[in-house]
């Protein structure tokens, strides 16, 4: 057996709440956070480095605390811990003032929250292969979450200030720490048989799951996912800041988040027929194509209207890359380590969104609207880096 969980009928509902809970924060955070950072008098360049040294830290430490949870053989325990952990430490950002009491705040909240999301997706694909569950229609759930926190967000803001990002965030990571022990058991065996080791990626049939932190189509696949993921960071630190500035209201900006996590949820609700249409590699193709598009197309003064069309390519920037990199994961990696995988998949993706974050600042203080065309370039490098795993992967095919 890879893992002793509750049943197939409690756990999905079950890992479900814990998306909601977590994602309905991050749909809080990732829209409005800058925005509290403004009302303390934070300057774009200070911005970009509050959010930037957080993500350096879970490049360097979220890989340890992820692969505690497989050390453990308990996920659920330690996931508790550091939710719990987070939650206290958020609440000395109500005591901090000035740039450095920020930073270091958040940088020891993100400590023990960056670990969350890899150690419930860890959790979420031993379902899939004890359970044969679909992790879209699972994950799906934290999606809409974001869209509703997008929302009522939005709404707070417009009706009171910035100033209320703070108590709705630390409400929201209240929630978390229930979710987490709500957390279905998942006590890990790691005495896995040949008749547990997940089935090779489509187009990577030699031997990947024995050799998968070697393989290079797995590393590849690991990096596409991660320049995906990186070409947000300017969306990120100062997408509702330029259309606070274009004039939208706060629930307007709410709405265009929300726009482009419902394009998300949708594939995630037909990711199964998609997956088997297009496999990992299709889904990894497909995101870097259209980081490529929306970030062209970003700089174009558009209307409400416009950005709302543009944003719903965001089912593939993030949501296409995300499933092409878990269900490699699931058909490469040893249950026992799943959480070494996602701690590698968050050390790349953590480095290359914490130097572009870094650097956001001053871009948008140079270019404005137009330094968002600098992260098409992210999705050019990805299917650079497709072609050179596609090319192997006909290798490994042709092999005897």
């Amino acid at each position: 057996m890879i893992a002793r969980l509750t049943g197939p009928t409690s756990f999905a509902p079950r890992i479900a709440l814990f998306y909601v809970a977590v994602f309905s924060v991050v749909g809080i955070y990732l829209p409005f956070f800058p925005l509290w950072l403004e009302t303390r008098a934070l300057t774009p360049t200070q911005i970009g480095i509050v959010l930037a040294v957080p993500m350096a830290v879970r490049a360097l430490i979220t890989p340890f605390m992820v692969t505690m949870g497989d050390r453990a053989r308990d996920r659920r325990g330690i996931t508790v811990r550091y939710a719990a952990s987070a939650f206290v430490l958020l609440g000395l950002l109500f005591l901090a003032s000035g740039f450095w009491q920020i930073l270091a705040v958040v940088v020891v909240v993100a400590v023990f929250w960056d670990a969350l999301i890899p150690l419930g997706d860890a959790i979420a694909l031993s379902g899939v292969r004890k359970f044969g569950m679909d992790y879209g229609q699972i994950r799906l759930w934290g999606s809409v979450a974001f869209v509703a926190a997008n929302i009522v967000a939005g709404a707070l803001v417009s009706a009171l200030t910035g100033s209320v990002v703070l108590p709705v965030l630390f409400l929201a990571y209240g929630c978390v720490v229930v979710s987490s022990l709500l957390l279905p058991a998942s006590k890990i065996n790691t005495e896995a048989t040949d008749a547990d080791t997940p089935a090779t990626p489509a187009g990577a049939k030699s031997g990947l799951s024995a050799y998968a932190f070697r393989h290079p189509v797995l590393l590849l696949s690991l990096a596409i996912g991660a320049l995906s993921q990186a070409s947000h960071a300017m969306i990120y630190g100062f997408g509702s800041l330029y259309w606070q500035q274009a004039g939208f209201s706060g629930l307007e900006i709410g709405v265009l988040w929300a726009a482009g996590v419902l394009a998300e949820v949708v594939l995630f609700a037909v990711s199964k027929p998609v997956l088997r249409r297009f496999g990992p590699s299709g889904l990894l193709a497909a995101g870097s194509v259209a980081v490529v598009l929306r970030w062209v197309l970003f700089p174009v003064h558009w209307s409400f209207a416009g950005y709302f069309v543009l944003q719903i390519l965001h089912g593939a920037t993030f949501g296409a890359a995300h499933l092409g990199v878990m269900h490699t994961i699931s058909r490469a990696v040893p249950d026992a380590q799943t959480g070494r995988a996602q701690a590698t998949y968050f050390f790349i993706s953590g480095i290359l969104m914490a130097f572009v974050t870094a650097i956001s600042g001053q871009i948008f203080v140079r270019y404005g609207v137009g330094g968002f065309a600098f992260m098409a370039l992210f999705g050019v490098l990805g299917l650079v880096l497709w072609a050179l795993m596609r090319s192997l992967s006909r290798r490994a095919e042709l092999s005897p």
